[in-house]
């Protein structure tokens, strides 16, 4: 599973950190940390819970819905 890995740790230890956090900002860190091409390649599902799960890890006040329009205005600008 892509959670189940270094990267993933990495994700969480940078959403902690982060000072000013979003949606659009945990799929910049999901980018970074996983490459451009790796994320292009994961399915809209596992992008959205990657998402939501980061900005709670933030300690924002998240709703899964939140997660799932900011992915799908990634994919509409066809930056994933």
């Amino acid at each position: 599973m892509v959670r189940d890995c270094k990267d993933w740790r990495e994700c969480k230890k940078r959403a902690r950190e982060a000072v000013k956090y979003s949606a659009q900002r945990a799929i910049w860190t999901i980018m970074g940390v996983y490459g451009a091409d790796y994320s292009a390649r994961m399915d809209k599902g596992t992008l959205v819970d990657m998402v939501y799960e980061l900005m709670l890890e933030n300690g924002l006040e998240a709703r899964r819905m939140d997660a799932d329009l900011a992915v799908e205005s990634w994919y509409q600008e066809g930056l994933v």
